[in-house]
């Protein structure tokens, strides 16, 4: 039986980070007139800035998951992935300080999270960003000498 060397941990919080980015692009797409309300209650905007701010999160999420998937790509999709995360933690940060209890739909209808639960998953979710971050510029750097 394999068991998991410290040289794969890395690879997994990779893999489970970008498999959770992925779930919530899907989730997004197939709720997507209930994530579209969320982003119109939170913020109040309109038609058609609640669109093109979906768009963006959905198309910010999917390119992160992809390029921390991708070795070469890795340490820019790790910068990234920190800037959505933290984008994340504000706006579910903003729901619980302002006691809005409407679910972000995040993972869209099938799994409803609420906001301190979503901040729990953030500061997760960056811990283990912040690990790959460390290790892979602690392996680049073993690599340039």
């Amino acid at each position: 039986m394999k068991t998991l060397s410290r040289s794969n941990v890395p690879v997994v919080i990779v893999a489970v980070i970008s498999v959770t980015l992925l779930a919530s692009v899907a989730g997004k797409l197939t709720s997507l007139d209930q994530f579209l309300r969320v982003l119109s209650n939170t913020f109040g905007t309109a038609y058609p800035w609640d669109r093109v701010i979906a768009a963006l999160v959905i198309c910010f999420e999917l390119s992160t998951a992809v390029t921390l998937l991708i070795p070469r790509l890795r340490a820019f999709g790790s910068n990234a992935c920190t800037l959505l995360l933290l984008s994340f933690l504000s706006f579910h940060a903003l729901k619980w300080i302002d006691k809005i209890a409407v679910p972000c739909m995040c993972f869209g209808a099938v799994y409803k999270i609420q906001p301190l639960y979503a901040i729990l998953l953030s500061l997760v979710m960056l811990a283990g960003n912040e690990y790959i971050r460390q290790t892979s510029s602690g392996n680049s750097a073993m690599e340039n000498s």
